[in-house]
């Protein structure tokens, strides 16, 4: 990619001017004659990144030295909000393991055992080898979000402050420490937005490539590079594109189909519809296998919010296997700190969709950004019994309409907002993950865990 073709050239350390085009000012306070471009980016840009990356890698390994040694998240895969870390190790690590998820996760086998294979091959164990993985996508998303905000005219300052907002969110902070697809998908998510803000148009190979990752990972993050060309393409384009990438990732999962051990196509209409139904909360309700009961509005209640401030987790008995779930009780059971947070957070989050209306020069990248938050939100109002579970999949979407209060009239309330919720939410996302980690060893040692019926550990 011409890096330089993209970002062009910038004035002053703080982004204020660009070719003689006031980026600092209101948005409310510039005419509709101007043309105010995306804020460009340089070297310093890309060092400013390279630290954030850095900060993503210290918090993934603080992150693992606190779940190694639980063993309950390797021998009961299910434990840690229904992740399937055990899983994605051995497909990370095994070809001759069972690959049978690609029917959701479309390419992720022929994509990442390369990496998680050579690693073990030199030596390591699986379990580090696919960490090491995880890691190096953890780096990625905290220097992409920087430049992404950054893409989205935020001066420097603000951008740091926004995505130090990211890093800290209970989202990165318990997704980063263990081995999960959700810091992969992540990556693939912030590549869309960053392809999808104003600016100049990448080139047409580039949105394949970007559109073709967010469908590779897991299948319904397509929505989000389906969404971002759309909005920044016309219709025959945008069908081309979209056509294309359907083509390349079929041809690829026919490949790993016959690569790899138990792979499906993702297209199967079997393994999708039994996905479908397994995790339905309405079908699921039916069956009488949700312990509260189906509940949308909570669902995405959770999704927006616990996403960034972390409820306390508690273990609860979901289809006779005690896991871990903070679903319920998303505002009420909230310490102190977290309490603060959260109503820090909806305010950021009021005065982000404020700003938005207010960016008039960015109203199409505002769309696409509502449109990807929504589409989210109608998925997890009824798939996915524990919803934070997804949280990966959501917080950079939030975390750039936050950000988007910076073009609000009261754009200083809204970094002084992000701040709280910075020092506020992340002090508890801290405590909260440590916390899950120790309960997560309880669950794993308990006799009989696996067969345990109505059992719930206190906090």
């Amino acid at each position: 990619m011409n890096f330089k073709a993209i970002t062009g050239r910038m004035t002053g350390f703080y982004g204020d001017t660009i070719n003689n085009n006031v980026v600092d000012r209101p948005w409310h306070k510039i005419g509709r004659d101007e043309t105010v471009r995306p804020a460009c980016m340089d070297r310093i840009d890309l060092l400013i990144a390279a630290v954030f990356g850095l900060i993503a890698i210290c918090i993934a390994v603080s992150g693992f030295s606190l779940t190694s040694h639980e063993t309950g998240l390797l021998e009961y895969k299910n434990i840690w909000f229904q992740a399937d870390i055990a899983r994605v190790i051995d497909n990370m690590t095994n070809r001759g393991g069972s690959h049978w998820r690609t029917s959701v996760h479309p390419i992720t086998s022929i994509l990442l055992y390369p990496a998680g294979g050579l690693l073990t091959t030199l030596g390591l164990s699986p379990t580090t080898a696919a960490r090491m993985v995880v890691v190096l996508f953890c780096a990625l998303n905290g220097g992409m979000i920087f430049l992404v905000l950054r893409r989205v005219s935020l001066p420097r300052i603000p951008a740091a402050v926004f995505a130090s907002l990211f890093l800290g969110s209970a989202a990165v902070i318990f997704w980063s420490s263990v081995v999960e697809l959700y810091p992969i998908a992540c990556t693939s998510l912030l590549m869309a937005l960053f392809l999808m803000a104003p600016g100049h148009k990448s080139r047409r190979r580039w949105w394949i490539i970007v559109s073709a990752f967010t469908l590779s990972i897991t299948v319904t993050n397509w929505a989000a590079g389906l969404i971002a060309t759309f909005v920044r393409w016309k219709l025959k384009p945008f069908l081309t594109i979209s056509a294309s990438v359907l083509g390349i990732v079929l041809a690829l999962s026919i490949i790993q189909f016959f690569t790899f051990k138990d792979a499906r196509i993702f297209i199967d209409p079997h393994g999708l519809k039994w996905d479908a139904v397994s995790f339905s909360e309405p079908v699921m309700e039916k069956r009488g296998q949700l312990h509260t009961g189906w509940n949308p509005v909570g669902n995405v209640a959770v999704l927006y919010t616990a996403s960034v401030v972390a409820p306390p987790a508690r273990a609860e008995n979901q289809g006779g296997e005690l896991v871990e779930t903070n679903q319920f009780g998303w505002f009420t059971s909230h310490t102190s700190a977290g309490l603060i947070a959260t109503m820090a957070w909806l305010g950021l989050l009021a005065l982000g969709i404020w700003g938005a209306i207010q960016n008039r020069q960015a109203h199409t990248f505002s769309i696409g950004l509502g449109l990807m938050l929504l589409a989210n939100g109608l998925l997890h109002s009824v798939y996915g019994e524990v919803t934070f579970l997804y949280a990966m999949h959501v917080i950079p979407m939030l975390t750039v309409l936050a950000a988007m209060s910076w073009f609000s009239p009261a754009r200083y309330a809204g970094v002084a907002l992000a701040l709280v919720v910075l020092v506020a939410g992340g002090s508890n996302n801290i405590v909260q993950f440590q916390h899950s980690a120790q309960l997560a060893g309880r669950i794993a040692v308990m006799p009989g865990v696996q067969q345990t019926q109505g059992t719930e550990i206190a906090r």
